[in-house]
C-alpha cells in the first residue's frame, strides 16, 4: 500500500502567532522587597503571561506606574483593584479572625486545618 501524503503541509502551525510571541517574551520580574499584594500581582502577571502593555491598555494604569511598584512606589487601592481585575482577581478586605464571632472563627479555623490521615 502506498504511503499517504501528509495531512498538513510542513509550513502548517497549530499555534497562533501571538502564542509564539508570548513564549519568546522575557517573563515579568517579581520584586523581592515589595509587599505581598504586589508580589502576588507580578507573580500572576508572569504566570498568565500578561504584558505591561496589556495591563495599561485594559486598566489605564500606566506602564511606568506598574514598573514603579516593583521598587519605588506602593500602588493605590484603585490601581491595584483595576490591575487585579484584569488577572481575574477581586481585591477585597477580609476581616481578621479576632473580630469575627467565635462560632464563625472556629468553623473557619476547622476548614483551614488539613484533614487527619
Amino acid at each position: 500500500m502506498p504511503a499517504s501524503p501528509p495531512l498538513y503541509p510542513a509550513s502548517f502551525r497549530t499555534h497562533h502567532k501571538r502564542q509564539a510571541q508570548r513564549a519568546m517574551r522575557r517573563p515579568v520580574e517579581v520584586p523581592e522587597h515589595a509587599g505581598p499584594h504586589v508580589k502576588l500581582f507580578f507573580t500572576e502577571m508572569r504566570r498568565q503571561m500578561v504584558r505591561y502593555q496589556d495591563v495599561e491598555d485594559a486598566t489605564a494604569v500606566r506602564r511606568a506606574t506598574l514598573k514603579a511598584w516593583r521598587r519605588k512606589n506602593s500602588p493605590s487601592l484603585v490601581n491595584l483593584q483595576a490591575a487585579f481585575s484584569l488577572l481575574g482577581y477581586d481585591y477585597v478586605p477580609v476581616p481578621a479572625l479576632e473580630i469575627l464571632p467565635a462560632e464563625l472563627a472556629g468553623d473557619l479555623t476547622a476548614l483551614a486545618e488539613p484533614p487527619p490521615n
